[in-house]
């Protein structure tokens, strides 16, 4: 198992004919685990939306939350997951759809 600080899962998702990348982060337990700034650098070039997840809404389709934070069509995504549950319940959904895949 990764120490704390540094789990995360790096993917991609198609969505409305674009790709956008995406890095799944654990924040441990209430957020207390910061994504750290070189995450960023693992994406591709362009805008970020890093957003917080929590349990509720980890279970929302996958398509369906990525089009929901998907303010900026060019953008790419760091869901930073509230708790391991989260983080997991992510994870799950990802490698359930269809349209993502991890890398």
């Amino acid at each position: 198992m990764n120490k704390p600080g540094t789990k995360y899962f790096k993917g991609r998702i198609l969505s409305g004919g674009t790709v956008c990348h995406v890095i799944i982060w654990d924040g441990i337990r209430e957020y207390q685990n910061d994504p750290p700034p070189a995450l960023a650098q693992l994406l591709p070039p362009g805008p970020i939306i890093i957003a917080q997840i929590n349990e509720r809404k980890a279970r929302t389709p996958t398509v369906k939350l990525f089009d929901e934070l998907r303010v900026d069509r060019d953008a790419h995504l760091i869901l930073w997951a509230r708790d391991h549950a989260a983080y997991r319940q992510l994870i799950d959904a990802f490698m359930g759809s269809v349209d993502c895949w991890l890398q």
